[in-house]
């Protein structure tokens, strides 16, 4: 029997992404969404159980009917059902609907370089 210790190439790790609150959390091997405290809707959209608001987050607790935590179904999913919408999908919206070259108008005419404009960003982040 072969003992190893460090590094090992071969093992691997599987990432998950939470659609909410934009953190990713990295678990050596394999490992369900559920024991990281994710789940995944049928959609693909995954998210921490604690990124969502009480209401939403106690009727998937609370769901009999779902037979695989790391696989709810849509009509469950906040984000399938706009209850909540993550900044990407208001960004593609967005890039749809609008006028960037407005806003490209607008930003060159306020600012006088990135970092001014990245400053700008920073104190109105909140």
């Amino acid at each position: 029997m072969i003992t190893r210790s460090g590094f090992i190439s071969n093992s691997s790790s599987t990432s998950f992404f939470c659609q909410i609150c934009e953190r990713k959390e990295e678990l050596l091997g394999d490992a369900d969404p559920i024991e990281n405290d994710m789940f995944c809707c049928e959609n693909r959209h995954e998210f921490h159980i604690k990124c969502l608001p009480d209401g939403i987050r106690l009727t998937i607790e609370e769901l009999e009917e779902i037979e695989n935590p790391n696989c709810i179904p849509e009509k469950y999913c906040p984000i399938c059902n706009l209850e909540i919408i993550p900044d990407y999908i208001l960004v593609e919206y967005i890039e749809i609907t609008s006028d960037l070259d407005m806003y490209r108008r607008e930003i060159k005419e306020r600012f006088s370089d990135l970092e001014d404009l990245r400053e700008y960003c920073g104190r109105n982040a909140n």
